[in-house]
């Protein structure tokens, strides 16, 4: 099977335990750690005050 993930082949007759390792450890991480009881803060929906050029460009296209 070739692709992106395509297994590696293997020469001789030895294997790199320590390459090996490091994959494993690796791919065990938590790629999105989090503090027990930690929130993650998300940003508001309130919109900015309406600039002049905004509400005479809105006045314009007649929309309100």
């Amino acid at each position: 099977a070739d692709g992106p993930d395509s297994p590696e082949t293997f020469s001789g007759d030895t294997i790199d335990v320590g390459a090996l390792a490091e994959q494993f450890f690796g791919l065990a991480i938590d790629p999105y750690p989090r503090k027990p009881g930690a929130s993650l803060d998300v940003a508001g929906d309130d919109q900015a005050e309406e600039s002049e050029f905004q509400k005479k460009l809105r006045s314009l296209l007649g929309k309100s």
